[in-house]
């Protein structure tokens, strides 16, 4: 298991991407350290070195995927919330001391690494821009729908992980499984079971200002981890050396774990900052003045 590894986590090792794939990683890399660097204020520089040191010291904490390998937070979506277009400049480096100090990733994967890790960082940092507002400030209704939405879209996707996880052991083909999975999404208990969850769930954030914030961060967690294991996989079927697709399978279903913790994990960790150290929030429109 531990020589497999590195090939099931979002870490590309190098060896497995063809040489264009890794031109074209590095070239993407260096434009967005570019653009990261770009207006950057001072007082900004403190807090990309703290996010840098909490990125990479995640990857110190291993969590044990049920029926695969270990891996650790990823923590790139609540980065390129905080960060902005400066999410960069905190993964860069933390990517670099892990492929260093750890062998996380190869070295001439490196620029590919950074355009996983930082590509949904910064696709995430714009649709939180975009529900911000009518989340935090807008009218209960509204908040009501965009919670209940984000709702049903992560339960649809944890349940679906799960089954998926499942079937892996349960059908010798493959193929099988997206089929089994469109049976069960289609099915009118499911659709009633994830409307009736949903709303329930969503009663209970919109109880307070925090439930808001919890749920925010939840789909920030969970969205940096779709969003990372999409490209990671779009990556290797791409530019990948050939019959990578077994190993692309497996990585996507056993990262859904690693989205619900992730999930919570961000959605504690914003509602705590909310309570500490609520100007870091700015950048999602909580400001210091609102009361949690």
């Amino acid at each position: 298991m531990d020589f497999i590894e590195p090939i099931f986590a979002v870490h590309l090792p190098d060896g497995l991407i063809l040489g264009t794939g890794i031109i074209m990683g590095w070239g993407i890399a260096f434009l967005l350290i570019f653009l990261g660097g770009r207006k950057l204020p001072d007082n900004d520089i403190p807090k990309i070195s703290f996010l840098t040191a909490v990125f990479f010291l995640t990857s110190l904490l291993p969590i044990q995927i049920p029926g695969g390998p270990k891996t650790h937070l990823l923590l790139n979506g609540l980065i390129g919330v905080l960060l902005g277009q400066h999410a960069v400049l905190a993964i860069a480096p933390a990517l670099l001391l892990q492929s260093l100090l750890f062998a996380h990733g190869g070295f001439l994967s490196l620029g590919l690494n950074i355009c996983v890790m930082t590509i949904p960082a910064l696709l995430i940092n714009i649709l939180t821009k975009t529900i911000q507002k009518p989340l935090l400030s807008g009218k209960p209704a509204v908040q009501f729908l965009i919670i209940f939405f984000i709702t049903n879209a992560c339960l649809f996707s944890i349940t679906s992980g799960i089954m998926m996880l499942v079937w892996q052991f349960n059908f010798l083909e493959k193929s099988q499984i997206p089929d089994q999975l469109i049976i069960f999404a289609s099915s009118p208990k499911t659709i009633l079971g994830f409307m009736v969850s949903s709303m329930i769930i969503s009663w209970g954030f919109m109880k307070s200002k925090k439930g808001i914030l919890f749920a925010l961060g939840f789909f920030i967690g969970i969205s940096g981890v779709i969003l990372t294991i999409f490209l990671h996989s779009a990556i290797m079927l791409i530019s990948g050396v050939p019959n990578l697709e077994p190993i692309i399978f497996i990585t996507c279903i056993l990262h859904i774990p690693l989205g619900i913790i992730e999930g919570l994990t961000v959605g504690t960790m914003i509602s705590f900052l909310a309570k500490v150290k609520p100007e870091m929030l700015e950048t999602i429109g909580y400001a210091p003045t609102n009361k949690a």
